[in-house]
Parts: C-alpha cells; sequence; structure tokens
C-alpha cells in the first residue's frame, strides 16, 4: 500500500474541499494522512480515509520534519501552494511531491509539477484539489464532501435543538470574511422574510467573536417572537452537531457552509455577482443553491423576499 501525505494547511471549508481528493487516494490504494492547520483539523476527526492528521505550524513550519521523514511516505500532495510546505516535503526526502507548476519555487520542491492556475477560478476549489493527484488517480468528478460526526456529536445536536422546540433554520450571518456577505441589517430583513413564510423557528448562530454580530441581527429585526439567538459559541464538532438538525443552512461563502454541505443539510449561500467566486467556492451537497447580486451589484442589493421563498422551498424538502 501506498503512503500518500495530503498537505493543505489553510481554513476550514479549504480542507473539507480536500476531503474528496483523499477519498480519492484512499480508493486508489493509498494510506493518507493529512497536514492541516491547528484551526482546521477537526473537520477530518473520525473520517475512516484519514490514517493520520499531523498539526502545521506556520510559526515553526519544520516542527514535525522528523515524524514525516520517520513516516515513510511514498508521495506528498501540496494541494495549498506555500513555499515553506513545499520545502518541508522535500526535506522530508518524499519521493514524489506533486504541486503546482505555476509558483517560482516550484522546480526547486516539485518533482511532479501539475499545470494548474486558480486565478480565473474556471473550476471548483475540490476539482482543482483533484487535478493535483491526476496521475495517480485519474480524471474524477467531485459529487460530495465528507464530514463524519461520531454518536455523541449527533446526540448532542439533537439535544440542543430540542431547545428551539421544533424544526428551525439556522442563519450564520458572519464568516472570517474570505467573500463579501449581506450587512447585519438585510440579514434582519431576511430571517423578517423567512418568519414570513416558514412555520418553525429561526436560529441565529455566532462564531468565534460574533456574538455583537448576532445581536445586531437580532435588535434590527421585527419578527423576534420568531427568532432565537443562540450566544454560546459552540466548539466546532458541536456545532457540526447541530447544524445536521436543520432543516436548512443559510449564510455567506464561509467554512460553516461547506460543514453543512458534508452533511447534506440543505444550503442557501450568498455569492457576489459574476460567475468566479461562486463556481470556485460554492457548497458541494445534495441540495445546495446560490443566491447572488446583478454582476458588480452590492450584496445588499439581493431580493430578500425571493431569497426567503427559496430558504423555505429547500427547507420543506428536508
Amino acid at each position: 500500500m501506498n503512503k500518500f501525505l495530503v498537505c493543505r494547511t489553510d481554513g476550514i471549508g479549504d480542507l473539507l474541499l480536500a476531503t474528496p481528493l483523499i477519498n480519492e487516494l484512499t480508493k486508489a490504494g493509498g494510506d493518507v494522512s493529512v497536514l492541516c492547520g491547528s484551526y482546521a483539523w477537526q473537520v477530518l476527526e473520525n473520517n475512516p480515509d484519514v490514517s493520520e492528521i499531523i498539526i502545521y505550524d506556520p510559526e515553526n513550519p519544520y516542527a514535525n520534519l522528523e515524524l514525516i521523514k520517520s513516516m515513510d511516505f511514498d508521495a506528498a500532495f501540496v494541494v495549498y501552494p506555500r513555499r515553506q510546505v513545499a520545502s518541508l516535503v522535500k526535506k522530508a526526502g518524499i519521493p514524489l511531491r506533486f504541486g503546482s507548476a505555476n509558483r517560482w519555487y516550484s522546480c526547486f520542491y516539485f518533482n511532479r509539477p501539475v499545470r494548474i492556475s486558480r486565478k480565473k477560478n474556471e473550476k471548483h476549489e475540490a476539482e482543482y484539489n483533484l487535478d493535483i493527484a491526476g496521475d495517480i488517480i485519474g480524471e474524477r468528478a467531485v459529487l460530495k464532501t465528507f464530514f463524519y460526526p461520531d454518536e455523541e456529536e449527533k446526540n448532542f445536536g439533537k439535544s440542543y435543538a430540542e431547545g428551539f422546540g421544533g424544526d428551525f433554520i439556522m442563519v450564520y450571518p458572519g464568516g472570517k470574511g474570505s467573500s463579501d456577505n449581506l450587512s447585519a441589517g438585510k440579514y434582519a430583513e431576511l430571517v423578517d422574510e423567512i418568519a414570513g413564510e416558514y412555520t418553525g423557528k429561526i436560529v441565529l448562530a455566532p462564531g468565534i467573536g460574533e456574538q455583537g454580530l448576532i445581536e445586531s441581527v437580532y435588535e434590527k429585526a421585527a419578527r423576534k417572537d420568531r427568532i432565537i439567538k443562540t450566544e454560546e459559541v459552540l466548539p466546532l464538532r458541536q456545532f457540526a452537531g447541530l447544524i445536521s438538525r436543520a432543516k436548512a443552512f443559510v449564510s455567506g461563502s464561509t467554512g460553516p457552509m461547506h460543514i453543512a454541505a458534508a452533511l447534506d443539510v440543505p444550503v442557501v449561500s450568498f455569492f457576489p455577482g459574476g460567475e468566479g467566486m461562486a463556481r470556485r467556492w460554492a457548497p458541494v451537497g445534495k441540495v445546495t443553491a446560490v443566491i447572488q447580486p446583478e454582476k458588480g451589484g452590492n450584496m445588499d442589493g439581493i431580493d430578500t423576499k425571493a431569497a426567503a421563498l427559496e430558504i423555505t422551498r429547500l427547507a420543506e424538502t428536508s
């Protein structure tokens, strides 16, 4: 069995979009370990395709050099192109090193360079990830991403959701700012529109440091009788357990959006106008919808009435 190291050292959604690659390498007979960041690694817990998780520290990029050397990998796939990660896998003596051919340092570190350019957003990020290993897995389509909550996390989500008194739609207004999003006032308008169409509750959920944003959306909304604001910031795996109980998940382009899609929760996401961002970063799941303003238009130009109808429609399918 070949031993493979997949390197994806950025965010939660980014790492989840590497799980199709990890899955395909496993199906190709590989024993797959993953080098990933300390913020995102938990999305790989309980994943049967992952043999070992190695935490990468950008402040000390060679901290795991001796460990990686000792694991005798046959090939490394540097999915997220960073020079120090490329240097690490070469210093570790990994025989086959796959990565983008388009970086200035590629010729120094990769002996299996792959012609791949993400600048024009011509493909989905998960497809770009698969391209890195095309010589081994061949051409593959992205059908889903993979996230595996355990029974304790599922039970936590069920128990927590029972406090909402029935079915709910989760609205997550926050995010790390990787893409333009609706304003707090526009989210409040959207929540009010959803309340006019949907019979269940609307749950506002914060990420780390986002309690103030949740409070702002709640205060601006008129239908407070239908809204539950969860001020508690749940640990990632417990938050995923709660997401799994939602009838639909609504947000901009965020890591939790990709978690919801991986859990087969219907997802409605907001992206800037134009095809590029949505083509590359849209959620991958059974039931998803992307809503955008007119090309070049402000995100707050989105029609919240139409968005609420679409959100309610998808929620009622689950």
